[in-house]
């Protein structure tokens, strides 16, 4: 009976121990940012709560507004010195064009200048006068010139000194010829004509003057009609 007492004690004894809870250190794992460029995170992003996208989202968010307007900045004296160099360099284009176009004309060459009293002379021992109306530089038909210029024309036909003369007439408008046999020519035909005879060249112009091949007259709006003409003393 004693040993089983003595056993008893033992069994107490050790349930009276005090057990302590080990605790096994458990090692954090530390989530590191990925260094991932901002662009290419935008671009990747599918949700805002992805952590390489928290940052770019919510900055576009707050810069950009998907429903505002696009301010358009106008810099209207810009625009107004533009249309003026614009309208500068037009006019600059159609007086250029213009000159390119008159010096690429074909012309009567009349000969070296001469006195009044020479040219009566070599008019009146020619047997054969050409008389050209050069309506090119005149304007449209309607204008002041182009009349001028054809009635001067037919003048200078009427008047006496022209009696007895063998007298053609041709008319050089808008890259063509009108000869004395109604027909349409080139302005090259035409001009070549007057290669023979005493020549009374017609066309725009303030200046008469004479030469050893013909006779060029200038005529403007302001001319009167039967002012054109040679007269037999």
């Amino acid at each position: 009976m004693a040993a089983k007492q003595k056993t008893s004690k033992k069994k107490t004894k050790a349930s009276s121990m005090d057990v302590k809870p080990v605790e096994i250190p458990v090692q954090k794992e530390i989530l590191e940012p990925i260094d991932t460029p901002k662009e290419e995170c935008c671009e990747e992003c599918g949700s805002i709560e992805e952590p390489c996208c928290v940052d770019c989202c919510s900055e576009n968010a707050s810069t950009e507004d998907p429903k505002a307007d696009p301010e358009i900045s106008v810099d209207k004296f810009g625009l107004l010195k533009f249309g003026v160099v614009l309208v500068f360099v037009v006019v600059v284009a159609y007086f250029t064009y213009q000159f390119l176009l008159a010096s690429q004309q074909l012309t009567f060459n009349p000969g070296p200048e001469v006195d009044m009293e020479t040219f009566k002379s070599i008019f009146n021992s020619a047997t054969e006068v050409n008389i050209v109306m050069d309506v090119r530089n005149a304007g449209d038909r309607n204008s002041v010139e182009y009349t001028n210029i054809l009635q001067c024309g037919v003048d200078f036909a009427q008047s006496s000194g022209f009696g007895g003369k063998d007298a053609r007439y041709f008319s050089l408008e808008g890259g063509s010829c009108i000869a004395s046999d109604g027909e349409s020519h080139t302005e090259e035909y035409c001009l070549a004509q007057l290669e023979t005879g005493v020549t009374i060249y017609v066309e725009k112009g303030d200046v008469t003057s004479y030469h050893s091949k013909g006779m060029v007259v200038g005529v403007n709006k302001d001319y009167v009609v039967g002012t054109c003409g040679i007269h037999r003393v």
